[in-house]
């Protein structure tokens, strides 16, 4: 519900700040006065386009802020956007909006700088405007399918919520096999090189550390036959005659024989014998080495081979045996993932064709519940069409079926013919404003129980009508002001009598500057403004007294569609 407005500097108004109420708040003043300036000024606060052309002249910006109060309990959607915005939903939410001069913009929701977008999407939530000069949600097919869901009752939408959150799996399940079957050929390609590479490193049957140890063995057999020569050349050298044994063995023993002479002999004897030991010792370890080494070209060529084996698989899949083995489980994990995504595409295929059947199921039922809460949306439509005298009119809500959205299988669509002979069309291609606005009020007060929407504009909704047919727009005014907060600008006393709170709008002249005055009329004021209505310039006693009548049956009128049964008005 709008609670405040605030206008500084827009066109003629200076500054002006009305508290408005819940039930039927009117608007009236005399024609020029900017009776519609507020409205209009509201509508940029609810993220219509302006311009700087707005801003009052001689002023640098136009200023407008609005308060309200949030709808309780508050719409799911309308609090996860809030959320979204970083906005904790509370009780009371401020919209504003700066407009400079040169057209600049600066819009604020609470204390958070946002876009004039951001303020419109918001504004969708809290206001509804209908009139010659503002946006028309009763003109936007899109909304045609969410009210009739609503008057259809909670049934159809607990159907139409399961059906948006499967109708997102369905179209999940859909992208993830398109993204399957765009893939296919390049998972043939990766999978077939992916089993190339591993069969090559399985065939190969690679061990940690094998690759030192070839090099070693292959570095002895490369010399084994040069290794065999040269050490049983040195054995030979050892210990055949003549040989360095012997030759050590006759020098040890004639020094031996001399040795107790001398000292220093004695010293050199034992050396001779050491040097005998060790050559004996060498002779028989060159013995043994030149036994073990086998010269096998068979063995050199399989080592050969397998170390450039080996070679060929680094070079492709990283230096050294562990990096080859880990390239092997990596090819492992990602080869089971590709070979996973044929039984994924199967899995996909089943649950789309579940989930297919489901929806086909639910859009059945919704299609049936909608067609009939068409039935009976247009029929209860039609009899307040006739209360307001277009009892002529022809009224229908067509369910035609589309191609699935989130919102089912169905295009919902409100067509009228508002004379006899003219053919059924869409509520946009109706020309005439005073008709449309007939229109919505008709539809809000049938809705009034499911809108989610509280407060409802009325811009000169008594264009071009008068007599009795004004005195049922008043009555369903009055009505609607029971269950929603209504805003009317209007120049009709019939609706100016029943409003639970009436504004008057006015021009005066300060400094040579005109600006609009707002004032709230309560007692006399209302009674003088009503007889300015009924008689222009010239107030009497007869139209004031006209005009104390009109409040007194107003009065009894307003009591009498408080305590009708259910809430409708007499016609």
């Amino acid at each position: 519900m709008l609670l405040e407005l605030m206008v500084q500097n827009f066109a003629l108004i200076d500054e002006v700040e009305v508290e408005f109420h819940s039930g039927l708040n009117v608007l009236t003043g005399e024609t020029g006065t900017g009776k519609s300036l507020l409205m209009d000024a509201l509508s940029l606060v609810l993220g219509e386009r302006g311009s700087g052309e707005v801003v009052r002249r001689g002023a640098d910006k136009a200023l407008i802020q609005a308060c309200f109060q949030l709808p309780q309990p508050l719409p799911q959607e309308f609090g996860e956007q809030l959320k979204q915005l970083g906005l904790e939903p509370e009780e009371e939410l401020i919209l504003s909006r700066e407009i400079t001069s040169e057209g600049r913009n600066k819009c604020r929701l609470g204390n958070n700088l946002v876009t004039v977008g951001t303020l419109s999407m918001v504004g969708q939530w809290l206001v509804d405007i209908h009139g010659q000069h503002s946006h028309q949600s009763l003109l936007d097919p899109k909304t045609h399918l969410s009210w009739l869901d609503d008057f259809a009752g909670e049934e159809t939408l607990a159907l139409a919520r399961e059906f948006a959150q499967l109708f997102a799996e369905y179209q999940q399940c859909q992208r993830k096999l398109t993204a399957l079957a765009e893939n296919e050929r390049s998972r043939e390609r990766e999978t077939d090189l992916l089993r190339f590479e591993l069969a090559e490193i399985s065939e190969a049957k690679l061990k940690l550390g094998e690759e030192t140890e070839l090099e070693q063995e292959h570095g002895r057999l490369a010399q084994a036959q040069t290794l065999s020569v040269i050490l049983e050349q040195s054995h030979l050298a050892l210990a055949e005659e003549p040989g360095i044994i012997v030759a050590l063995g006759e020098i040890s023993s004639r020094l031996q024989q001399v040795a107790a002479t001398d000292q220093e002999l004695t010293q050199v004897s034992e050396q001779a014998a050491s040097l005998l030991v060790q050559a004996q010792e060498l002779s028989g370890a060159l013995r043994s080495l030149a036994e073990e080494i086998v010269y096998d070209p068979e063995r050199l060529a399989y080592v050969e081979a397998r170390l450039d084996n080996l070679s060929k698989l680094e070079r492709k899949y990283g230096k050294g045996t562990a990096a080859v083995l880990e390239h092997a489980a990596a090819a492992e994990a990602k080869l089971a993932e590709l070979e996973s995504a044929a039984e994924d595409s199967a899995n996909f295929t089943l649950k789309l064709q579940q989930l297919q059947d489901k929806l086909t199921q639910i859009a059945k039922q919704l299609h049936e519940g909608r067609v009939v809460a068409a039935e009976n949306l247009a029929e209860r439509v039609l009899e307040q069409l006739a209360a307001l005298r277009l009892e002529k009119a022809r009224f229908q809500v067509q369910v035609t079926e589309k191609n699935w959205d989130r919102t089912g299988g169905d295009k919902v669509e409100m067509l009228m013919a508002p004379n006899p002979g003219e053919g059924l069309a869409p509520l946009a291609k109706i020309a005439s404003g005073g008709e449309i606005s007939r229109i919505m009020l008709a539809l809000k007060c049938v809705l009034a129980e499911v809108d989610k929407i509280d407060t409802l504009i009325f811009d000169e909704i008594d264009t071009g009508i008068g007599g009795r047919t004004l005195q049922a727009v008043a009555e369903r005014l009055a009505l609607l002001g029971q269950r929603r907060q209504v805003i009317c600008v209007t120049h009709a006393p019939q609706i100016a009598s029943m409003a639970d709170s009436h504004f008057a709008i006015s021009k005066e002249s300060e400094n040579g500057r005109t600006k609009t005055k707002l004032t709230h009329l309560t007692g006399k004021g209302q009674v003088e403004e009503l007889a300015r209505m009924l008689g222009g310039a010239q107030l009497t006693a007869l139209t004031r007294g006209h005009a104390e009548e009109m409040l007194r049956l107003a009065r009894e009128q307003k009591e009498g569609i408080k305590q009708t049964a259910g809430g409708q008005p007499t016609s």
